[in-house]
């Protein structure tokens, strides 16, 4: 083979195994890919970050978000259960869930079953001090019903929740004295609140539409519950390290149910909500709550004492000022 008839033929090897139109592919050659420094991503503040809960929906509780749509009934309707919780509601207090958890109401209300059966025991018992012990539980029940009355989420007894805010109110009420009809009616919401515990129902009547907070439980009784959990509780459980550890729940569970307390004694038609210097002491007493609810979720025993200190010295300033 001649020189030509060889380089012939290795041009034709070379264009048969090209791309589609016979000739070979060049290879592409690359762009230089341009490189952007960035900005270092900020830095927050302890503090700032604080400001923001670490699991909202942990917060949220169970059910569907605010704003979503009702849920349907098997009819494919929308029920409106909004609608008729804010009918009976005492004040619109939309995001209840966003202060107290669903389980925290249910464990609270559990909790005072054994108190009130022993304060209803014996009318002798009872009218020799039990009824004191019955009217600061029923008072607390009452609150408790009414905060599910219009919980903005999913709890326990949610349905005849209205209408027990109102017995359980009225018995409160009744409760100021230890007479023979005081005793018998807190004797009968004592086994009322046996039977709802243990998945029974209990005869109720239509809940009174339009109830204010003062309507529907003396602010002193509250006072007093809001007194155990700070002087026998959270500052008990914020002391030691061994302690904290311990009771990081149940302080949750206090700092929740003292703020969703701290909510109610400041609504309109109490004695001094429509005093600044009193709702500022709220005010304070509530952003103390959230900082031993963060404190307690996160482990950090020396922010706890803090407000735990912080609570003890708003609570006294404001007992100096005003009384119950």
């Amino acid at each position: 083979m001649t020189r030509r008839n060889a380089l012939i033929l290795s041009v034709a090897i070379l264009c048969s195994s090209g791309g589609d139109d016979g000739w070979a592919q060049a290879p592409s050659r690359a762009k230089p890919r341009r490189t952007t420094k960035l900005a270092d991503p900020p830095k927050w503040d302890r503090a700032v970050l604080e400001t923001f809960f670490p699991d909202a929906r942990a917060k949220l509780g169970p059910g569907p978000a605010p704003g979503a749509v009702a849920e349907q009934s098997e009819g494919g309707a929308a029920a409106p259960v909004a609608e008729t919780r804010a009918a009976a509601a005492p004040t619109g207090a939309a995001g209840w869930a966003t202060v107290i958890a669903a389980t925290t109401l249910e464990d609270e209300i559990k909790a005072q079953a054994q108190p009130l059966a022993a304060a209803v025991q014996t009318p002798t018992g009872f009218k020799g001090g039990g009824y004191k012990v019955a009217r600061e539980d029923l008072t607390l029940l009452a609150v408790l019903f009414g905060v599910i009355a219009e919980y903005d989420g999913t709890v326990r007894w949610q349905k005849e929740a209205a209408s027990l805010r109102d017995l359980f109110g009225r018995a409160g009420f009744n409760c100021k004295v230890g007479t023979d009809a005081s005793f018998n009616e807190a004797k009968v919401r004592s086994q009322d609140l046996t039977d709802l515990i243990r998945g029974g129902t209990v005869e109720t009547r239509p809940a009174e539409s339009g109830a204010t907070w003062p309507e529907v439980a003396n602010r002193p009784p509250l006072m007093k519950r809001m007194e155990v959990s700070l002087r026998d509780r959270i500052g008990p459980w914020t002391a030691a390290q061994a302690d904290f550890k311990k009771n990081q729940n149940a302080l949750i569970h206090e700092a929740e149910l003292l703020l969703a307390l701290c909510r109610v004694i400041k609504s309109d038609g109490y004695e001094y909500a429509d005093d600044t210097s009193y709702r500022e002491y709220v005010d304070a007493l509530e952003r103390q709550c959230g900082e031993i609810i963060t404190a307690a979720k996160n482990g950090e025993l020396q922010q706890a004492q803090s407000a735990a200190s912080q609570m003890n010295k708003t609570c006294d300033a404001c007992h100096g000022d005003f009384r119950s």
